[in-house]
């Protein structure tokens, strides 16, 4: 990754156009780097994942990697918002995953497969600076669970829900279901995967039905699994893996429980901030916007300096979405009523802090001077900071102290975030405007 921030697309450009044995060699390369540097490090680096406690983590799913496709977005638009409500995100490393099935791609697909996959990290690599994102290898390919996730996988094969519209067998985010679905799967086969993988199976149809029904299986354990063992909350800004997160956890979760595989606190807090997660993912919320305006490292900073304001967001989203069953994460209705109420309530709250803070600093400025004295007895708790200014004889010093006391308190409300948002915008805007002046 870090050659790829550095080089930039010189270096995407070469592996392009390298000869086929050179990029063979390559291949072979790359992989030993990759694998050498997870087995040295995967274990150090779950071991820190699941001690930070500061904020909740989260655990993208659902495609190869968290960049966003969608026209008028920033390619990295889902990491922008997710960096927002969460303290870490951890992928599970694209590069890897290409790599360690290298032999199921033509030469040629895998060479464009790796080419995405280095200008997706690249686009990640900021994010990786500033310690928000962390890489993992594979979840479906660690060795404790490889067993498990193939028999999930297998029954999920044989199951008749999963292998229908309810199931597996329909894509809300491309609009295909049925036949539809797997003749554009068949497509993507015929560019990408060798004959004799495809003869293998059966033919070009078994094997696009096999690897849809057990592809999305494995896709759901992935981000089961990994979100359990990172103490992180599985998410995405996709329909189809929700609904099918939904469908494969309610199957499998309270199994695991009884089973002593799978903690209850564990499954419990993965349950209620996956649909937390669910719910922001699809906030409609006009001043998130200002997100596309900021560095990874301004919005790092909002989220930091909004740490009170978001505890009470989630505390309160997290009330809201209780009652709200697995099964029912991509219920258009139901969720969309949810999400709708919440961003009412939020942008009320974001108005009626805005509204607020203007009084509060309106008053402020014909207050009192701020002099060092009142800045330091705005530190002091209130009945100590009006007894300290009696003494001093300032009744202006005195009401200086309670409107700071004042602003305190909107920084602890649910809206205040997209307030600080909205002014971290302005300001980077302004400082744009100086510079070009």
């Amino acid at each position: 990754m870090t050659g790829v921030g550095n080089q930039g697309a010189d270096r995407l450009d070469e592996i392009s156009s390298m000869p086929e044995s050179e990029f063979g060699n390559l291949v072979k390369d790359l992989w030993s780097r990759v694998r050498g540097h997870y087995e040295k490090n995967t274990g150090q680096v779950l071991k820190w994942l699941r001690k930070y406690a500061e904020q909740p983590k989260a655990f993208p799913f659902g495609r190869l990697a968290p960049i966003s496709s969608i026209a008028g977005e920033p390619a990295d638009w889902f990491v922008k918002k997710t960096a927002l409500y969460y303290g870490k995100v951890v992928i599970e490393d694209p590069l890897e995953k290409t790599l360690g099935l290298r032999d199921s791609y033509t030469t040629e697909a895998l060479r464009m497969q790796i080419v995405g996959d280095l200008a997706n990290l690249a686009i990640l690599y900021p994010w990786v600076e500033t310690g928000l994102v962390w890489s993992l290898p594979s979840v479906t390919r660690w060795e404790p669970l490889r067993g498990t996730i193939s028999k999930f996988a297998d029954d999920d094969f044989k199951d008749d829900e999963w292998a229908s519209s309810r199931g597996a067998l329909r894509d809300e985010d491309r609009r295909l279901e049925g036949e539809a679905l797997i003749q554009d799967y068949e497509r993507y086969i015929r560019e990408t995967t060798p004959q004799r993988f495809i003869d293998r199976v059966g033919g070009l149809g078994d094997f696009a039905l096999r690897g849809m029904l057990r592809g999305s299986s494995l896709q759901m354990a992935s981000g089961f699994f990994g979100s359990a063992l990172t103490d992180s909350s599985p998410t995405t800004d996709l329909k189809r893996p929700w609904r099918l997160f939904g469908l494969w956890s309610s199957k499998r979760a309270e199994l695991l429980v009884q089973k002593g595989k799978l903690g209850q606190e564990t499954w419990t807090k993965m349950r209620e901030e996956a649909k937390a997660g669910r719910v922001w993912q699809g906030l409609e919320v006009k001043k998130l916007e200002a997100l596309m305006k900021l560095s990874p490292e301004q919005i790092i900073k909002v989220r930091d300096d909004s740490g009170l304001s978001l505890k009470s967001f989630r505390e309160e989203l997290g009330e809201k979405v209780e009652k709200i069953e697995m099964e029912k994460l991509a219920d258009e209705k139901e969720m969309g009523q949810l999400v709708s109420q919440v961003s009412e309530d939020l942008n009320k709250d974001a108005r009626s802090v805005e509204k607020d803070l203007k009084n509060i600093r309106l008053k402020l400025g014909v207050s009192a001077a701020l002099t060092p004295l009142s800045l330091s007895l705005g530190l002091l708790p209130f009945p100590l900071a009006r007894l300290v200014g009696q003494l001093v004889g300032s009744a202006s010093l005195v009401e200086t102290i309670g409107y700071r006391l004042d602003m305190q308190r909107q920084k602890e409300r649910s809206g205040y975030f997209l307030v600080r948002l909205g002014e971290e915008a302005e300001e980077q805007e302004v400082r744009r405007r100086r510079r070009d002046i």
